[in-house]
């Protein structure tokens, strides 16, 4: 039939496909290409078979983290069908679906949530509601919802994923799984940590039975069980599983895997609120380094492992080590077009604080200032909001201006104050920290009376949490 027939590319693309599967990934990109570019030399750049290759080769470079590569060619491949094929022609949609995981693997929700949104309007449609590929567009659809803070639109899609894929698929398939963990994290988020809990224990378990104890494929639903212990404040029930997986990870991945990234960052995390410092700090800052290198600073998974470098910096009184990625990522995202204005008020935040917490007040105001005017654009009513009027205030009080000081220091506190139930219990001694603003605020101003009113309010002690 000769290399170039229509059924040897078949073959040779499919043989492209175990290879991804098997974790062969340059067997698969080498093969991959020859069959992508052998189609476009022989029948085109939008024969339909040329779009398959390319769709593909788009979601293998996803799976690399290439994703400059792979957004070029699943672009392209969505928009030669979507013209040639139509906007709700299956392989139109299946295109769009890829450009959105593609989005949500970069943590950029904004982006993927309007083109799942699509996906999955147009596969209701056409494959009806209980399709393995309608569900699976809705469980991303539901994720990056969420991701977005959007829980109340979220909830239902991720709760269809698992009815839907637990009816038609089984309890123990991995798409019923996949979305089980989604809607366990969607839990923690709505404080239902109990529910959270029962479901992550019966991930485990399920993997333990299909792979076993140890597989590649079991250690992640440990360390989402350890995380989800790390956020209750169950150290000693995370630290075990924690220090497990990644030993394991270590011996089985590669050292910059994503999922070993994951796991060292949450250990370290455990450490630091634990406080453990020593522990901690070549975790986080090996986490920082590593992060950086294998993703780059404007992905979500970079900024949040600087983001808890320079949390346990200040925790630890050196805060001035943080401040260097900080800054780098501040000027990253500031200089990025398509930068989300919600990621960047958080990185704002963070460089605020750590000037702060080197008494660098001034520097420290335009941040906070900044990041204020973020945060009440788009996320009015939430706990972070307070807080960062409670931070800004503070450095309105390290340079005297009491006047100016005093309402964003009380309407931080009473914000943090109402809104405590939705604070993780990380965050939660950020609230004594704001009366403690207030208390200095009114000594330094000397207004006595206040002053004593304020350190009233002081948690009794051990009556609040210990621990960011």
């Amino acid at each position: 039939m000769g290399d170039s027939h229509r059924d040897t590319l078949e073959s040779g693309f499919h043989l492209a496909l175990l290879y991804r599967d098997l974790g062969r990934y340059e067997d698969s990109e080498r093969l991959h290409r020859q069959v992508f570019e052998t189609r476009v030399n022989y029948f085109g750049p939008d024969d339909v078979d040329t779009l398959r290759s390319m769709n593909d080769l788009g979601r293998l470079y996803c799976d690399l983290s290439r994703y400059g590569d792979a957004e070029r060619l699943l672009r392209t491949a969505m928009e030669v069908r979507r013209a040639k094929l139509g906007a709700d022609d299956l392989d139109t949609l299946e295109s769009t679906a890829c450009l959105a995981l593609l989005h949500r693997e970069r943590a950029d929700y904004a982006a993927a949530e309007p083109l799942y949104k699509q996906a999955w309007d147009g596969l209701r449609v056409k494959r009806g509601e209980d399709h393995p590929h309608t569900l699976r567009v809705s469980r991303g659809l539901g994720n990056c919802l969420m991701m977005l803070d959007r829980l109340d639109e979220a909830e239902p899609h991720l709760e269809r994923a698992v009815t839907l894929s637990r009816d038609t698929q089984g309890v123990n398939h991995p798409a019923t799984l996949d979305a089980m963990h989604d809607l366990a994290m969607l839990h923690d988020r709505r404080g239902r940590h109990a529910q959270a809990e029962s479901l992550y224990k019966a991930i485990v378990e399920a993997f333990r039975a299909r792979y076993g104890p140890d597989h590649v494929n079991t250690l992640p639903t440990l360390q989402n069980l350890g995380a989800h212990y790390v956020m209750q404040g169950q150290y000693e029930r995370a630290e075990p599983l924690l220090v497990r997986v990644l030993a394991a990870q270590r011996e089985k991945l590669p050292a910059d895997h994503p999922e070993t990234l994951i796991t060292m960052q949450n250990l370290g995390v455990l450490y630091r609120d634990w406080g453990h410092y020593a522990d901690a700090e070549p975790l986080l800052r090996d986490a920082v380094v590593r992060t950086k290198s294998k993703h780059g600073l404007g992905h979500a998974a970079t900024q949040d492992s600087i983001g808890n470098y320079a949390f346990l910096q200040g925790k630890r009184g050196t805060p001035g080590l943080a401040e260097p990625f900080l800054r780098e990522a501040v000027a990253y995202l500031r200089d990025r077009p398509e930068t989300d204005p919600v990621d960047y008020g958080v990185q704002l935040g963070y460089l605020a604080q750590n000037l702060s917490d080197q008494g660098k007040h001034t520097a420290a105001e335009p941040f906070a200032r900044d990041c204020l005017a973020i945060r009440i654009k788009h996320r009015p009513d939430r706990w972070t909001t307070s807080y960062t009027r409670s931070l800004l205030g503070g450095t309105l009080l390290g340079q005297k201006k009491y006047a100016e000081a005093e309402s964003l220091l009380i309407e931080g506190y009473t914000g943090m104050k109402a809104r405590e139930d939705t604070m993780p219990l990380a965050a939660r001694e950020l609230i004594p920290k704001a009366i403690e603003r207030v208390v200095r605020l009114y000594e330094a101003w000397g207004q006595s009376e206040k002053a004593a009113e304020w350190r009233a309010k002081r948690p009794k002690p051990n009556a609040a949490e210990s621990r960011p």
